[in-house]
Formats: structure tokens, sequence, C-alpha cells
């Protein structure tokens, strides 16, 4: 009976080794996903007439630079500066400007485009970004949840902080039925609006967006934005208070042309579209055309009309000299 128990013994102390890391694993987000998810959170900053009005956090979710975030976040601006992360242990850099592409009045949820330098110039190239896949991860009540953010209390630098999912509350998006609101214990703060909220996989799970605090008893719970909800707003159109800015710098450039110019015809390669609609201009003005003009054209004297047989739109604002 005693070798029984001398051969057994190392066994049971074997398997318990074997256990406990496995069991601390599951409730840790990996390192090397914390990096990468870190790098693609950026902190957005609100500019009107030039004056900081507003900020919080927003992720990458292409490499073009394509940034989700709140709409409550982006509120006031006509302009926006995106700030990346370069070392998670300094605070990020201005490098880029964005626009606003849209917003959702359904949920709190908008749209940024990278499109000019941290001077305003444009971005004549494609960047490369870092980011993170807007795929919607399966999500239920007590699966833990990490949220990334620039909330003021950390004082511009990126914070990590982590807890479950307490409550799931569906609602309407688009007509359709669908979680709107994950509640968490996780620590959210002002301008951590807008930032990610990540799986222990790091799966994407939503935006934080808000937190609630019960005075009498200090109790607090944070709400996050599922991306699912997120992903409904897009597919059902988002809204925009644009129109043509006519008086914007020109995207490509401006040239001086007068009556028998040379060389004729005067050439100039671009794409056409934009994010606008032209239809707001009435008449029979169909497609999209970009917010700034592409091109600046100052014309002097006569010439019979030409026009080209490709099959695209061309909208010209005549302006008196």
């Amino acid at each position: 009976m005693g070798s029984r128990v001398l051969r057994f013994a190392p066994a049971i102390h074997a398997a318990s080794l074997f256990l406990t890391p496995c069991l601390s694993a599951q409730g840790r987000l990996a390192s090397d996903d914390i990096d990468r998810i870190a790098r693609a959170v950026v902190r957005v900053v609100a500019l009107r007439n030039g004056e900081e009005v507003s900020s919080g956090s927003g992720t990458l979710v292409d490499r073009s630079g394509l940034v989700f975030t709140n709409r409550h976040v982006v509120a006031g601006g006509d302009d926006y500066v995106v700030k990346i992360l370069e070392d998670p242990n300094e605070l990020p850099i201005p490098r880029y400007r964005a626009r606003l592409i849209g917003y959702s009045l359904d949920v709190d949820f908008a749209q940024l485009r990278i499109d000019r330098d941290e001077r305003g110039r444009t971005i004549a190239t494609h960047v490369n970004l870092p980011f993170v896949p807007a795929g919607a991860a399966d999500v239920q009540r007590g699966d833990r949840v990490f949220v990334f953010g620039y909330p003021g209390i950390g004082d511009g630098y990126l914070a990590l902080t982590q807890g479950t999912v307490s409550t799931i509350r569906n609602g309407s998006v688009d007509t359709r039925s669908l979680p709107v609101w994950y509640q968490t214990d996780a620590q959210i703060a002002p301008g951590s609006s807008g930032g990610l909220a990540v799986t222990v996989e790091g799966e994407v799970v939503g935006i934080p967006t808000t937190v609630r605090t019960e005075r009498r008893t200090g109790g607090r719970l944070g709400g996050i934005l599922p991306i699912g909800a997120v992903r409904a707003a897009i597919a059902g159109g988002l809204e925009t208070d644009w129109t043509l800015g006519y008086n914007e710098a020109p995207t490509l450039g401006s040239a001086a042309l007068s009556a028998g110019f040379n060389p004729d015809p005067y050439a100039l390669e671009m794409v056409s579209g934009g994010e606008i609609a032209a239809g707001y201009l009435g008449g029979e003005c169909t497609g999209y055309a970009a917010i700034a003009p592409d091109f600046r054209l100052t014309w002097g004297g006569t010439s019979p009309e030409r026009w080209s047989s490709e099959r695209a739109s061309l909208l010209i604002r005549s302006c008196p000299m």
C-alpha cells in the first residue's frame, strides 16, 4: 500500500503544476496583443476654428486611416487632430489631421478619415498604419473584457483596464433588433470614449462610450457600444452635414489658362468621386464629389465649348474675377 501512495502522490502534484498556469492564462490578454491593439488606438482632438473644443479616443480599423469613435467625441469640431502611439510608455504624437466621414443618429458612433499630415497638408500617398479589423466577437455575460483609451485622469497617456460583461441590452438599429449596449465593471473614464474594448483573445467587442455612477453607494458601470450595432448603423447609412467646400485648398493644385493656351489640350489625371452626394445641388446633378475641389482653374478669354466623351460628372463653379 505504501508503494502505491508514493507512486500516486507525484502524479497529483504534477497535475496541479500543469493546471494552474492554464487557468491564469485564460484571464489575461497576451502581451503581444496588448502592444498590437494599443498602437491602433489613437487620441482624437476636436478643433473648431483652430482651437481645441474636446478630446477623446478612437481606433484605426484599416491601414489607410479610417477611425471609429463616438459621435459625442467629434461633436462641435470642424477639424480633428489624430495622435498616434509610437511608444506605449510615452504620450501619443500628433501626426495627422482627419475629416468627419459620417455619424449615426441611432447610436453614438462616428467615422473619421485621416487625409492630411499634422500641418494640414494633403497626404499625397497612401499611409500604412497599424489597425484592428472591426470584426465582431460573440460576447456573453461574465466574459472578460479589456478597455483601451485615453482617459482624462491618465494625463494623456494610454490606459488599459479590465472587467467583465455584466449586462447585455437589446435595442433597434436600422429596424434590426440586436445588442446595443454591454455594461461592464471595467473602469471607463471621460476621455476613454471612442476607444476600444476587446476580449481575452484580442477580438473586438465594441467602443467604450459611457460611465454611470451611483452616488449613494459609489457603484460604477461602464457602457460599451457593441461593434455589431456599429456595423448595422453603417449598413443603414450614416448622416453627414457636408456641402462642397468651394473655398477649400484644391487637392491637385491649380492652373491659369487663357484662350489659345499651349499645349492644347491641357491634361490632368485624377480620380473622380468622394463622400458628398452632389444631388443636394438640385437639377440633374448626380454622383459623388470630394469636399475640397480636385483642381482650381483660372480662365481668361473665350473659346468654343468642348466636352469629354467619358461617362463622368464634372462639377464646375464659375467664380467672377
